[in-house]
């Protein structure tokens, strides 16, 4: 009877444990979610469709199932593993009325209601559970506007153009033509869920005393060129009071007034007048302000000429810009000396009025234009004959532009002098020429093997057969006719520099006025005679060897080259090396100084006054 009734409560308990077990289940089903919305505001169109963005976190399976407003129509999905898409889910107009935004009771400019998202899990789990959402009515588009208005002429076929700026792609995508009252509007298209539209630039362009004018919209500047303008998007409208459509108006103004100078009080007839925008952002480094030897000063809008009288009007420019504004003439001054050139009323360079506040802004500007009797002289010793590129000679003004102010070469001498010279810092550059193109007798007749292949059948002109050209160009880049002497059958343009000594940069000189007695004596220097690196080239297959080019370069963005030539065996010695680390480059066009593959030393660390070698270069072409 014991035995009857353990085995009958045991029977009992099983239902017991089964229940125990079923009660459990559910808790472990609920930790098991893969699939997820990451659609917080999912925005119906009039039909009550909605694009839901919704992501699966299984490592390894596709997650299936349905998704739906709560008591509404469901939509299967099925995404791959570790990954979303948007899943359209539509609700019922007719049932969901309460939570569709194109109908009354939500909140804000799109009728924002709250809903709640059903989502019923199949695979790889067998789950449901929802996800509470706020729904809005869809938002196809927005408006950017805006009016062109200002001071002086209004150019004719005037517009303002949308661009899109990727990288450095720039894509035109829509024009509006301006009538006379000035205002433009374009209409974009937001994205998915009322997200915001992507960053487009504006232009305003038009004719101005003939000449096609246009720059960009830039809130607090003046922006020349798309890469200053400032992105402006479109974004959904948020309360009921009003859009957010983007304002970006154009207003215009100008420049107008007199140059005057000491020997013209009246007026000086046909001096330039530069206006210019001062770029966004000055480049960090110091290679890329100087790597060409230009003047990074700023983006032109408008180069003026003055009359007879010396007035000037430089029109159509953004009136919320402070410009910089160059002053030059070629006419002398009272004492005979040429006119200095003015930055903002200052001598010197672009950047010599640094502060905002002495930048200048649309309105009137008069300057005065004068000369200077200041000088910077001085004189260099050589260690050894110099050649002419050992005497040649930049001087720099010392700031972020490093602009070129003058170059020549040093008397044999060595004594030098630089005149005219406006207030300022400067620095002198010794053998520091960065190029030296010119015309090299040559063993070949001609190289036109070089000059072979689509980029390089135009510059045939680089060389002469002979003692005559065949092409009138050779003599515009300095050709002058002459027998290559014996050994030799003809001449080659080559980027090549012959130098004894190591090059080498001043300390900063300060001119202080524009009197003689501001002028700075006695800038001497001594050259050392530079390092120098010989070695030889050899070609696979026996090719020729003969006069190509090897160059070698600083290292430290200084961007001086030394080169040399190689011999009827392939040897070559380059010198006037100053201490540090170079690169070594052989070129295959000795004419072109283009780099290509070899084997051997790519670089080599010197010291003044010592010789190295680079061994055997193996070139691969």
């Amino acid at each position: 009877m014991r035995t009857r009734l353990r085995l009958l409560l045991t029977l009992c308990a099983v239902p017991a444990l089964i229940a125990g077990v079923l009660a459990i289940t559910p808790a472990a089903s609920a930790a098991s979610r893969y699939v997820s919305v990451t659609s917080k505001t999912p925005a119906v169109y009039k039909d009550g469709k909605a694009l839901v963005y919704t992501k699966c976190s299984h490592k390894s399976k596709t997650c299936t199932g349905k998704l739906s407003f709560k008591g509404g129509p469901a939509t299967k999905f099925s995404i791959g593993r570790k990954s979303a898409k948007y899943v359209t889910v539509k609700l019922n107009k007719t049932t969901q009325a309460t939570i569709d935004p194109w109908k009354p009771g939500g909140t804000g400019a799109n009728n924002r209601k709250p809903a709640t998202l059903v989502i019923n899990e199949d695979k790889p789990s067998n789950t449901t559970h929802t996800q509470p959402v706020m729904v809005e009515k869809r938002q196809y588009s927005q408006t950017i506007r805006g009016r062109v208005s200002g001071t002086g002429p209004m150019p004719t076929d005037a517009k303002v153009t949308l661009f899109r700026a990727s990288g450095l792609k720039t894509t035109r995508l829509k024009v509006f033509r301006l009538n006379s009252d000035g205002n433009y509007s374009f209409t974009v298209a937001l994205g998915t869920n009322n997200s915001p539209t992507e960053y487009f630039r504006l232009a305003v362009s038009g004719v101005v005393d003939g000449e096609l004018r246009e720059w960009y919209y830039q809130s607090n500047g003046a922006a020349r060129y798309i890469r200053d303008a400032r992105g402006v998007r479109g974004v959904k409208d948020v309360n009921t009071s009003g859009d957010r459509a983007v304002v970006a108006d154009f207003t215009y103004g100008h420049l107008t007034g007199r140059i005057t100078g000491t020997n013209h009080p009246g007026g000086v007839p046909g001096a330039t007048v530069r206006v210019a925008a001062v770029p966004i952002v000055w480049p960090s480094k110091t290679g890329d302000r100087r790597e060409l030897d230009v003047p990074f000063c700023a983006n032109d809008f408008v180069k003026a000429t003055t009359d007879s009288s010396g007035d000037y009007s430089a029109n159509f420019l953004p009136a919320n810009g402070k410009f910089v504004v160059q002053v030059a003439s070629t006419l002398k001054a009272a004492d005979g000396k040429s006119y200095v050139k003015l930055w903002n009323n200052v001598r010197g360079t672009c950047i010599g009025a640094k502060g905002a506040s002495t930048r200048v802004p649309v309105g009137g500007y008069s300057p005065v234009l004068d000369s200077s009797d200041a000088e910077i002289t001085g004189d260099i010793d050589f260690k050894t004959t110099p050649t002419s590129n050992d005497r040649y000679l930049i001087l720099r003004t010392n700031d972020a532009n490093r602009t070129i102010v003058g170059q020549g070469h040093a008397a044999a001498s060595g004594t030098y002098r630089f005149s005219n010279l406006a207030p300022g810092s400067y620095v002198m550059e010794y053998a520091k020429r960065t190029g030296c193109t010119g015309w090299y007798t040559s063993r070949y007749k001609n190289n036109y093997a070089y000059h072979s292949g689509e980029d390089r059948g135009n510059e045939k002109w680089k060389t002469v057969n002979g003692k005559y050209p065949e092409y009138k160009k050779s003599y515009q880049m300095g050709y002058v006719a002459k027998s290559p002497g014996k050994g030799k059958k003809g001449w080659m343009y080559r980027d090549h520099c012959k130098e004894a000594h190591a090059e080498r940069t001043s300390n900063a000189r300060q001119i202080l006025g524009t009197t003689a007695g501001h002028s700075v004596v006695g800038v001497d220097t001594t050259l050392s005679r530079g390092a120098t690196i010989s070695g030889r080239v050899t070609r696979k297959g026996g090719k020729s060897n003969k006069e190509m080019l090897v160059t070698a370069y600083r290292k430290d963005n200084k961007y001086v080259a030394r080169t040399a030539v190689t011999d009827g065996s392939g040897r070559f010695k380059m010198y006037g090396l100053a201490s540090g680390n170079w690169s070594i480059m052989v070129n295959a066009d000795s004419w072109r100084g283009i780099g290509r593959s070899f084997s051997g030393k790519h670089s080599k660390s010197v010291s003044v006054g010592k010789g190295y070698s680079a061994g055997t270069l193996y070139a691969k072409f």
